[in-house]
């Protein structure tokens, strides 16, 4: 693991150690690990492509097609902008000017080579931008790359050397001052400012020799089959291994030169915010990205020009069946003056197509017409073939049915005579069953009514029987009723006279004793005033016995009317269980156990 703090350098067959900081340490450990990334990921596509790949064998004439899909994030442009962010934009740099030579050039070139009569549109072109980075002598990568093979070359000597070389381009922006260490790039997109600082260290290569030799004594066998190509170039040729810059842009120049004989589509994806959040729509961003990525112009040229297009024998063969008579064309001389003529009877001379050398140019909305009469009269060829094809068919069918139905309807009627006949047998005898049901029915009702009659004599006779037996036993209580009541009152009066009786001869009594001890006068009033109290005890005492017995009597007649309200409510059967079984104890006693048994059992 030394060669990951120290560098061994081979200058003239003698070798230099040389220990490395702890940045420079730090460098050549990340980019050991890159390596060991990018080597695994090249590893990874050369494994896919191996087994979905089949080359084609010498005797197939098939040709082999293929979709490609380059997926690219855009523009970068960051608070800080290093190598990373220039070879990004460098790359859509490229795309962009593809994108704009393929929409803008290429179809401004077609209408100049058929010679239509085209209003040409001006255009933004980033070319001069791409002159400067790469394309043009002295550009910004050849002179890093220059920058880069010094021994002693640093970041200030690259951005002094970019200043003097491209401080009079528009597209290049100086640094502000003589210490500053940014530069700026005027892209397609917008102004990029670059930090110098570090440009040269990440140019630069920095697997050396000993970290393909640590490589090579490795005992793992996938990292060194990954690092073969590395290991097999040697000491001396790993002198001459190209730079980062250099690299990618050869990688970039091979993209182009695949998408250059592609026939491209373009997928343009906006960006609605930059803080990612849903429902959040940002006006300017969203302007910004359309102009910058050339959709603006795009939609300008495809507005004023003629996106459909179509060669004449293209032509002639797909709307051939809008005007009857036309022969294929193939088979036609003139098929220029056969589209011509198609679209003068269905567009109109007026409107806006023109016809070129070898191809005929439509807008948007005359394709649309075309296609929807191209459609209806296909549908009409086919309308007609279908109703000559039902037709035929129907008629067998027809045919064939009848003669279904004429063998159908004799079964049928022979099978309807005879269900007829059941019916119409079945149906007199219910008329018979009907009759004599009649009959008896009559017969019923008269002897019913007799009946009925008799039973009412014998029920009236029956309870008139009954009214006078309970009539005579109610005269009965009635008068032992009378009699009791009036025994009671009897009793009560003869038991009111004995009192008063009683009451008299005490006063007499007193009246006798009174009279020895005082004058006959005061006797007699003495003994009358002890009179009245006695007789007005008496009187409260009947009072009081004649209370109790209505308090009786009204007890009574509650005791009756509650048990007619018990009579008239439903029986709660649930309570009348418990009142005759609750002495076998509640529903949760265990099994044989007994319970307490209800009063008059013991």
């Amino acid at each position: 693991m030394v060669c990951l703090t120290t560098r061994t350098l081979i200058t003239r067959g003698e070798s230099v150690t040389t220990p490395l900081s702890v940045e420079q340490g730090l460098d050549v450990r990340d980019a050991f690990v890159k390596g060991i990334y990018g080597r695994l990921f090249v590893w990874i596509v050369d494994k896919i492509n191996a087994a979905i790949y089949r080359p084609p064998s010498c005797e197939s004439t098939v040709i082999r097609r293929s979709i490609g899909l380059l997926d690219i994030f855009g523009f970068e442009n960051f608070v800080v902008n290093s190598f990373e962010q220039l070879c990004i934009n460098f790359a859509n740099e490229n795309l962009q000017q593809f994108f704009v030579r393929h929409v803008f050039k290429l179809e401004q070139e077609e209408y100049n080579l058929e010679d239509i009569n085209w209003q040409h549109i001006e255009f933004t072109d980033n070319q001069d931008a791409l002159d400067m980075i790469a394309n043009k002598p002295m550009n910004i990568i050849s002179l890093i790359d220059e920058e880069s093979k010094f021994p002693k070359g640093t970041d200030a000597t690259m951005l002094y050397k970019l200043n003097s070389q491209h401080k009079l381009n528009h597209n290049y922006i100086p640094p502000k001052n003589s210490y500053g260490t940014q530069f700026g790039i005027q892209h397609f997109a917008g102004v990029v400012h670059y930090e110098s600082r570090g440009f040269l260290e990440k140019n630069r290569d920095s697997l050396h020799t000993d970290i393909i030799q640590l490589v090579h004594s490795s005992k793992n066998k996938f990292i060194k089959q990954i690092f073969q190509a590395d290991v097999a170039m040697g000491v001396e040729t790993r002198k001459r291994s190209p730079t980062l810059s250099s690299q990618f842009k050869r990688s970039l120049e091979m993209l182009m030169r695949t998408l250059s004989v592609c026939q491209p589509f373009f997928v343009r994806c906006i960006k609605p915010n930059k803080s990612k959040k849903p429902m959040l729509f940002d006006r300017e961003l969203c302007i910004r990205q359309l102009r910058y990525s050339g959709m603006m112009e795009t939609i300008r040229i495809r507005r004023a020009g003629y996106p459909i297009r179509y060669t004449f024998g293209e032509f002639v063969d797909r709307y051939r069946v809008l005007m009857p008579g036309i022969k294929p064309a193939h088979l036609q001389e003139d098929l220029k003056g056969t589209c011509q003529q198609i679209v003068s009877v269905r567009l109109g001379k007026q409107e806006d197509w023109q016809i070129g050398k070898t191809k005929i140019f439509l807008k948007d909305q005359h394709d649309m017409q075309l296609e929807i009469e191209r459609d209806k009269a296909i549908t009409d060829k086919v309308i007609l073939i279908q109703k000559s094809v039902r037709g035929l068919k129907a008629r067998t069918n027809f045919i064939r049915l009848r003669s279904a139905v004429v063998f159908i309807q004799k079964v049928w009627r022979g099978y309807m005579s005879r269900k007829n006949y059941h019916i119409m047998k079945s149906g007199f005898i219910r008329l018979q069953a009907v009759c004599r049901s009649r009959k008896y029915y009559r017969s019923y009702r008269i002897t019913r009514r007799r009946i009925t009659l008799i039973q009412a004599r014998c029920r009236g006779f029956l309870i008139r029987l009954a009214f006078w037996r309970r009539l005579r036993a109610v005269l009965t209580i009635q008068a032992y009723t009378r009699g009791m009541i009036a025994r009671r009152l009897c009793q009560r009066l003869r038991a009111k006279r004995q009192r008063r009786l009683e009451a008299e001869r005490q006063r007499l009594a007193e009246e006798e004793q009174l009279r020895n001890q005082m004058t006959v006068r005061r006797a007699k009033a003495e003994a009358e005033r002890k009179h009245q109290e006695r007789l007005f005890q008496l009187v409260h005492l009947q009072e009081e016995q004649e209370r109790e017995e209505k308090e009786e009597a009204r007890r009574k007649k509650e005791l009756l009317e509650q048990m007619e309200r018990e009579k008239e409510q439903p029986v709660d059967h649930s309570d009348m269980v418990d009142r005759m079984f609750g002495f076998l104890g509640d529903s949760g006693s265990l099994p044989n156990q007994d319970g307490q048994a209800p009063a008059g059992f013991e």
